[in-house]
């Protein structure tokens, strides 16, 4: 009401999880629902009231036009979620995506729940390949601009590079001595957290004082970053 007295038309979705559209059924009766395809086949699967599937889906790209406004909606692969959408605005040049970019603030635990690491990291660059000026990340104190978007992105692209040194540096052997072979889960956990804490330890000294949030989930990337490294790349 503060913004226009028209009425809603339609309501996108970013992606399918409750802390964001978890009450998307309290939009105006006749409100049409749009989604990617992925999303709209797990709300399907989901069969949750407050979230109705919706009824206008896509797969690469889609372009909502309404009186003389026009959105571009698009998903560029996995990275939080398969079905994540960026939300662009071109003329008044905003830019949306969920749960990748936090202005401000370091991703939450484990780069946010990604379903893809790779796909995280490159949603960096996805997210800059636009002409924008106002960023909605969808979570904590403010929006955010492109230097926030930089900044977001030389963070955990540091997460990356240390957990890559730590890997080389921490003595799987010398931590074997400590722990013994006996179980075998706790020998090769004690030694990825001690990977993950030499990554974190490295990042911390760059971050805690410039992003909030650092000192409580820079172990929980580095720890992913960790295991990516290990396994993926």
């Amino acid at each position: 009401r503060e913004t226009t007295s028209e009425p809603i038309k339609y309501f996108v979705y970013n992606h399918q999880r409750k802390d964001h559209v978890g009450m998307a059924s309290m939009m105006p009766k006749g409100t049409i629902f749009v989604g990617h395809n992925k999303v709209a086949a797990r709300l399907h699967a989901a069969k949750d009231p407050n979230r109705p599937v919706p009824s206008v889906t896509f797969s690469d790209f889609y372009t909502l036009k309404l009186g003389n406004q026009r959105i571009e909606l698009a998903n560029k692969g996995r990275s939080h979620e398969d079905g994540s959408t960026y939300v662009y605005f071109p003329r008044q040049k905003i830019l949306m995506l969920v749960d990748v970019i936090f202005p401000g603030w370091v991703p939450f635990k484990d780069m946010a729940l990604a379903k893809s690491v790779s796909g995280f990291i490159k949603a960096h660059d996805h997210v800059l390949a636009y002409d924008f000026d106002t960023f909605v990340g969808g979570h904590l104190t403010r929006l955010g601009n492109r230097k926030d978007v930089e900044v977001a992105k030389e963070y955990i692209l540091d997460v990356m590079a240390n957990a890559q040194k730590a890997l080389q540096s921490v003595n799987f052997m010398a931590i074997a001595k400590k722990t013994g072979f006996q179980n075998r889960w706790a020998l090769f956990k004690t030694y990825l957290d001690a990977v993950a804490e030499h990554c974190a330890k490295a990042t911390l000294a760059k971050w805690i004082n410039v992003l909030g949030g650092a000192d409580v989930f820079t172990f929980s990337h580095c720890w992913l970053a960790q295991e990516e490294i290990r396994i993926d790349f």
